[in-house]
């Protein structure tokens, strides 16, 4: 199980960075991309895709917020996450990365279309999920790769390798 989280604030001359961590075991790192399937209309004027684990579900990291009727994307189709990795523990039932896509319609936030993805992580690999939110069809894909956990396993990977 995760640690408590850990709060910091660190004042500088223009801003104050706020800093919350939390100390987990046992963990993967989920690299999570998002890519348009089915081009529409997003569902209000404000967006949000968020990502959390099961243990700290109310803890959720905002992987990208934007504003407008359409998704950013690029010309590939993928949108551009502001932030796109998480850790997620391996061990269950806790170990589960939950991904959440919203829509806000105007300044409103009883007015919101959201739709959430779980997703049950690997040591390696990637998992696929669609969801669709209004008109809009996206890809969500995860791919896992295991975090070494202990200067051990740095050590142990740096010789399998080299």
């Amino acid at each position: 199980m995760p640690s408590s989280p850990s709060f910091r604030a660190v004042p500088g001359k223009l801003s104050t960075l706020e800093l919350t961590y939390v100390r987990m075991y046992y963990c993967v790192e989920a690299a999570i991309s998002v890519r348009v399937r089915k081009h529409g209309l997003w569902p209000g004027c404000r967006g949000l895709f968020t990502a959390s684990t099961a243990s700290l579900e109310d803890m959720e990291i905002p992987l990208l917020a934007f504003e407008g009727d359409r998704l950013p994307v690029d010309g590939s189709g993928r949108i551009e996450l502001a932030r796109r990795v998480i850790c997620v523990e391996l061990l269950q039932p806790e170990g589960k990365l939950l991904f959440s896509a919203k829509a806000l319609r105007g300044g409103d936030e009883k007015d919101v279309r959201r739709v959430r993805k779980t997703f049950t992580p690997k040591k390696v690999g990637k998992t696929k999920e669609n969801i669709k939110i209004g008109s809009c069809e996206l890809e969500v894909t995860v791919t896992w790769s295991l975090l070494p956990s202990s200067k051990y396993d740095y050590d142990s990977a740096f010789r399998r390798y080299y």
